[in-house]
Parts: structure tokens; C-alpha cells; sequence
């Protein structure tokens, strides 16, 4: 999303409890990763936000969880924040469905 100039080494300590992978995208994508080099997974994408829920899709294996977590404002791509759950979640319904097949 849109870079404000938040101090995502904030996220550090939250995202190595959890075990968690980033996959970080848009204008503050570059600089989540920096910030979270060393500590945390991070994986910078190229891409919109559909780009960017199919490559985790891709990327989860059974049993775990792909969690929309925006670190910032996605005013570039979405009109609202509602938008943006709606289309999360209609991506993850088809990967859902996709994954029966």
C-alpha cells in the first residue's frame, strides 16, 4: 500500500512470535522488507493485490493460514478498506474452491 513512514521494525517482534512469511507488495513494500531483513521472511512482489494473493496461495501448504494483514493504506488500489476485504475474500473462495478440484 501507500507509504506513510511507518516504522515497520515495530512488526519484528509480532511476526517472529507467529512464525509468519511476508509477502510484501506496493509502494511500502521495499521498505517492510528492510526492515524486517534478518528477522522475519520477507519476499518483496511485483504486482497487483490478485498477483499477490495467488502467489500465496501458491506458496501455503495444507494446514497453514494466508492472513490479509495491511501494514498501510490501500487507497492506490482500493476505494476502501471494505473493497479490499471484499476482494480478499472472493479470492480466497476461489482458491478455496480451486483446491477441491
Amino acid at each position: 500500500g501507500k507509504d506513510k513512514g511507518e516504522d515497520f521494525s515495530l512488526l519484528v517482534e509480532a511476526l517472529s512470535k507467529a512464525d509468519a512469511r511476508v509477502l510484501a507488495f506496493g509502494q511500502a513494500g521495499p521498505r517492510i522488507c528492510k526492515a524486517l531483513d534478518g528477522h522475519v521472511p520477507a519476499e518483496l512482489l511485483p504486482g497487483g493485490f490478485d498477483e499477490v494473493m495467488e502467489a500465496a496461495t501458491h506458496r501455503a501448504v495444507p494446514g497453514t493460514t494466508v492472513l490479509l494483514s495491511p501494514a498501510c493504506s490501500s487507497y492506490d488500489m482500493f476505494t476502501s478498506y471494505e473493497e479490499r476485504g471484499t476482494r480478499f475474500a472472493e479470492l480466497a473462495k476461489a482458491s478455496s474452491r480451486d483446491a477441491e478440484r
